[in-house]
């Protein structure tokens, strides 16, 4: 192998350990994950990019059998593509333990003298986030809009409904009361209408300049109330005056709304905390479900001790008309008015969860 070596990195036959060395610390030093296989496609070596990707479930040893690195339903693929010499490149997933996501990869071959060959994958799971991450956000602007237009519509038929009500009352003032549960009703559809159009990013805001540390305390008798005895709400100021422009009905009901859905979580006991801050970000920072582009930012931190969101559910929470409380009356609608106020303010929210703690994190 090392007459290979040093025939490949074009060194004389005499010179020895220099190309040994030289050959495999420009190996090591690869960016992507590197085997280097012999003429049975086993491994040789292995760099530490691809020891990462595979992880501790597979130690990677000299002889391992390249086949064993991938995720059992692609290694047909895997070993087809290597018998043929691996001309084009191929996506293939590599092996992971029970219960997590093997890592997409793109796979290519490099040629060696005597048969060897370099296995190079590359990490395709980032690109893979950010694709589906794309794909979200289309589904979620094409029933945004669809959802704006039914509202806008809803709203109009509404506020006729409402303005006959009211005449009618008027006109005769005795039937009041028999009206009034019809105009409660229709008072509600124009809340849940709010609540699209919000979602729809299509609510008429009127933003004004606040002290968001001021806004905060002027909210939190309100949350007392509405969060009971049993849990403790703690308010922790420290955007230091920052000032934002923000609608401040809005405002209060992103607070009333994460507020709620954190007393329902905790099932009425636990401690709720809502704090403010000041950040920095001097490049884009990823995050779910928005990242945070750069710039300085005024921070509204809302944290509750419930027992978290799965895994699995947490991609949906935002999604129009998911709920996991469609018994208890939820609509599907808190967390996607939210985001959409959020995002119709020019900020972006980020969502963090694991038992015993959800934050969410709003710039």
């Amino acid at each position: 192998m090392a007459e290979s070596i040093r025939s490949f990195l074009g060194f004389p036959r005499n010179s020895g350990a220099e190309a040994d060395t030289a050959f495999l610390a420009l190996f090591d030093s690869l960016p992507q994950g590197a085997a280097l296989l012999d003429s049975a496609d086993s491994v040789l070596r292995a760099n530490t990019p691809l020891r990462d990707m595979i992880g501790p479930a597979l130690p990677l040893r000299p002889g391992t059998p390249a086949i064993l690195l991938f995720d059992p339903p692609a290694r047909d693929a895997v070993r087809t593509w290597l018998h043929e010499g691996g001309a084009e490149p191929l996506e293939a997933a590599l092996g992971a333990p029970e219960g997590q996501t093997p890592t997409l990869t793109l796979l290519r071959l490099a040629p060696l003298p005597e048969g060897r060959r370099i296995l190079l994958a590359e990490d395709l799971s980032e690109r893979s986030r950010r694709r589906e991450e794309a794909e979200a956000g289309e589904r979620l602007r094409a029933i945004g809009q669809l959802a704006g237009g039914i509202a806008h519509d809803v709203n109009n038929l509404l506020a006729i409904i409402l303005g006959a009500m009211d005449g009618a009352v008027l006109a005769v003032p005795r039937i009041r009361d028999e009206l009034r549960p019809a105009q409660d009703a229709a008072a509600r559809g124009a809340a849940l209408v709010r609540r699209l159009l919000a979602f729809a990013r299509r609510q008429q805001l009127e933003p004004r300049i606040l002290d968001l540390d001021e806004a905060v305390q002027a909210a939190t008798p309100m949350l007392r109330s509405l969060l009971g005895p049993r849990i403790t709400l703690e308010i922790h100021p420290g955007a230091l005056g920052r000032r934002i422009r923000v609608d401040p009905v809005q405002l209060d009901q992103v607070l009333l709304n994460l507020a709620t859905n954190a007393r329902d979580a905790m099932g009425g006991e636990g401690t709720l905390t809502i704090a403010t801050d000041t950040a920095i970000s001097l490049q884009e920072e990823p995050g779910f479900p928005d990242p945070l582009p750069p710039g300085r930012w005024a921070v509204l931190d809302i944290t509750d001790t419930g027992p978290g969101i799965p895994p699995d559910i947490l991609p949906h929470i935002i999604e129009p008309f998911f709920t996991t409380r469609a018994t208890q009356g939820g609509t599907g609608l808190g967390l996607a008015t939210i985001h959409g106020i959020v995002r119709q303010s020019g900020g972006a929210m980020r969502i963090e969860s694991r038992p015993g703690l959800t934050r969410f994190r709003i710039h």
